[in-house]
């Protein structure tokens, strides 16, 4: 069986030129082609000028910022497509793994490295819980949506004109977030070790999600309009070979969390199941545990 070709893309503005090329370095090798979008830049870098690389300019198309990332997207019918972002260094081992974690969940899941949990009804954008693309994961988990930095996904998890999903700018984590919910297609965030992805440093230029601490009204309004989130619809949107194939701790994590979350506490035969799979396990129920009462499923892995 043929395997579609393997896309990365990225958008970049003039501030992060030299971050944008130590990114693209990075992982260049490591697919068949990669979709560059930049935006506001004057002249098109000399460096850029290689065959595995497409560059689309804002004064050819528009300035789409961030959602640009995934113009290029729309070339290709079929495709496993890696967003990046250009202040990340990007491991020699990056797509090697992500796709065999693809694998791992049969292609029904989008894979990421930065991954947020989001409670049933956040309120706020800025009460996500993050796991942090430079720390370290034990194990694969399940997350509500995964950054657009650090997320693949198969072409078919995406609308046929991928920039229609997005009516906004400086949110495009959110969009993809809310199409996948929709769609039911859940996000595993990766096991890796501390420090597998690195961010390259940019001072005076504030990230996307600094400017967000500021004023989130936006955020905070598109994640209400696919509430609810929560742990349930993390065990929702994995059912079958997903939650099957996530390891037995993880799957005991689920139902810890979303007994929790219903608000009658852990039954003493979950809680001694929980207790011999150790510390590491036990923290990931925290992360996932909310205040808010929610009527859960359970996963049967215990």
């Amino acid at each position: 069986m043929t395997r579609p070709p393997v896309i990365a893309g990225i958008a970049s503005i003039p501030a992060r030129g030299q971050s944008l090329r130590q990114a693209i370095e990075s992982i260049c090798h490591q697919v068949d082609h990669v979709e560059v979008v930049l935006n506001g830049y004057k002249a098109v870098p000399d460096w850029l000028r290689h065959e595995r690389i497409t560059v689309t300019t804002s004064q050819d198309v528009g300035d789409h910022a961030d959602n640009a990332k995934f113009m290029g997207m729309g070339r290709y019918d079929e495709c496993i497509y890696f967003a990046i972002d250009d202040d990340i260094l990007y491991p020699a081992d990056y797509v090697a793994r992500m796709l065999e974690c693809m694998s791992r969940y049969g292609g029904r899941a989008a894979v990421g490295v930065h991954g947020s949990f989001v409670p049933k009804r956040p309120g706020t954008f800025l009460g996500r819980r993050v796991f942090c693309f430079w720390d370290l994961l034990p194990f694969d988990a399940p997350c509500s949506y995964a950054g657009t930095g650090t997320i693949a996904l198969s072409r078919h998890m995406m609308p046929a004109s991928p920039l229609s999903l997005f009516t906004d700018t400086g949110m495009s984590d959110l969009f993809v977030a809310s199409s996948l919910k929709r769609r039911g297609i859940p996000v595993i965030c990766i096991d890796r070790p501390e420090g597998w992805l690195r961010k390259i440093p940019n001072p005076g230029h504030p990230s996307l999600w600094q400017r967000a601490q500021t004023d989130s009204v936006r955020q905070d309004r598109l994640l209400g309009e696919v509430e609810p989130w929560g742990v349930v619809d993390l065990i929702d949107r994995c059912q079958g070979e997903v939650l099957e194939n996530l390891t037995p701790g993880v799957r005991v994590a689920l139902d810890a969390a979303a007994a929790i979350a219903h608000g009658d506490g852990m039954p003493d035969s979950l809680r001694a199941e929980l207790a011999r799979h150790g510390d590491k396990v036990g923290s990931l129920v925290q992360h996932y545990a909310a205040p808010d009462a929610e009527q859960a499923p359970r996963t049967s892995a215990s």
